[in-house]
């Protein structure tokens, strides 16, 4: 198995932790990751010589740049370590679009001008891992970027932006408090950490809804 440390991602970029004081008032010092660093995240691990079946990507970090190193290494499977799950890791499936989206999570599309979003909401708090190969994602109108929203663990939001990786002109995941970073492209108009900003919403669009 050939495994990706995103501990040695950041030291790579000479990213140094940095004193971040968290929604409940604690502070934790951490390595903190921005768009522009996607581009360089991607040539590092492009680069890397690959000598296994399977690439195992261990470590924090947003669901976007986890994104960008797992379609870098495309098209080895990629598991993501996850110590809350049993063996300790969760595959990333990259299920074909059909329809409005089936499986136990449910799903949003709000088409714009420049962009079609897909929001996702998980049934309760918790999401169970056995259910990752069960999620259909929905279909989204041709030739736009796709925004991945919602909040689950990386492995289903990463899963659900390799979706529709080879599908639409480029991929972005939302950041936390309203970026929408780019993670995939396979077009010269989006750039690897560049933020997609969606328009206004298409007039007489008609949303799929699950």
């Amino acid at each position: 198995m050939n495994r990706i440390l995103i501990s040695d991602l950041a030291t790579w970029l000479n990213k140094q932790p940095i004193e971040r004081q968290l929604p409940n008032g604690a502070k934790v010092r951490q390595i903190v990751w921005e768009g522009r660093d996607a581009e360089e995240v991607w040539k590092v691990v492009s680069h890397m010589s690959i000598n296994a079946e399977e690439v195992l990507i261990d470590g924090p970090a947003p669901a976007w740049l986890v994104a960008v190193v797992s379609h870098a290494v495309h098209p080895f499977p990629v598991s993501l370590a996850d110590p809350k799950v049993e063996g300790g890791k969760m595959p990333i499936y990259r299920p074909r679009p059909l329809g409005a989206g089936s499986g136990p999570v449910s799903f949003r599309v709000e088409e714009r001008e420049n962009a079609s979003i897909v929001e996702f909401s998980l049934a309760g708090p918790v999401f169970d891992p056995d259910d990752l190969k069960n999620v259909v994602p929905p279909e989204v109108r041709p030739g736009k970027p796709v925004i991945i929203s919602g909040r689950g663990p990386n492995y289903l939001t990463v899963s659900l932006i390799e979706s529709y990786a080879h599908i639409a002109p480029a991929v972005a995941a939302y950041q936390p408090p309203s970026l929408y970073t780019c993670c995939v492209t396979h077009s010269p108009l989006y750039r690897l950490g560049d933020q997609i900003h969606p328009a206004e919403k298409v007039a007489g669009a008609s949303d799929l809804s699950m």
